[in-house]
């Protein structure tokens, strides 16, 4: 019953967690802020009582943070049941505990929130990973998911979707103009008719 209770709760933490980076219509406005929750946010935002109840449960539970609640240990452990399902004769092993990479990590982590690098930082926190995984590797197939859902709506003069741009990479980033091409799932919005139903969409607002 507990596994079930914990599965069930991963499931949805890891689902909204998700939508938070694949939503581009705003939809998640108002929703409340995982993000204060996670370990190294928590740490930077000097919610210390939150990383305190964090390190108190996992001393008591075990990996409770990683599997229920950090969305790259739940994504891992979602890769890791799917592949038991398509190799049924795999098995994990357990190894040896490697103690220097684990501690090398944490002396890391632990300096570079002392000297203040918030970019190394970010690079390690598994959330910070999770949502740069989700915002250029996720978000682009989902935006593709809605553009081939309006071609086919508008199609048959529905505009309950519309089309959006897709980019592989965030819009503070860089190297933000390396726009994907245009594919079939898109179509030209100047042949499409005004309609005020298409300022929005079940999966988003372009705005």
């Amino acid at each position: 019953m507990l596994k079930k209770l914990r599965v069930l709760f991963a499931v949805v933490m890891g689902a909204v967690i998700t939508f938070y980076f694949l939503d581009f219509a705003g939809l998640t406005t108002g929703w409340p802020n995982l993000a204060r929750i996670q370990f190294v946010p928590a740490l930077l935002a000097g919610s210390f009582g939150i990383v305190l109840i964090l390190l108190v449960a996992t001393l008591l539970f075990g990996r409770i943070y990683c599997s229920v609640i950090c969305p790259m240990g739940i994504f891992q452990d979602v890769v890791a049941w799917i592949a038991k399902r398509i190799n049924r004769k795999k098995h994990y092993r357990y190894t040896r505990e490697k103690r220097v990479l684990r501690y090398g990590v944490l002396g890391i982590v632990v300096l570079a929130f002392l000297l203040g690098a918030t970019v190394l930082l970010s690079l390690l926190d598994p959330y910070s990973a999770f949502g740069r995984m989700g915002v250029n590797v996720f978000r682009p197939v989902y935006l593709a998911v809605n553009n081939l859902l309006a071609w086919v709506f508008n199609s048959f003069g529905n505009y309950t979707f519309y089309h959006t741009d897709i980019y592989v990479l965030e819009k503070n980033d860089p190297a933000y103009v390396m726009q994907i091409p245009k594919s079939v799932l898109e179509y030209d919005e100047e042949q499409m008719p005004e309609n005020p139903r298409n300022k929005r969409s079940p999966l988003g607002d372009d705005e």
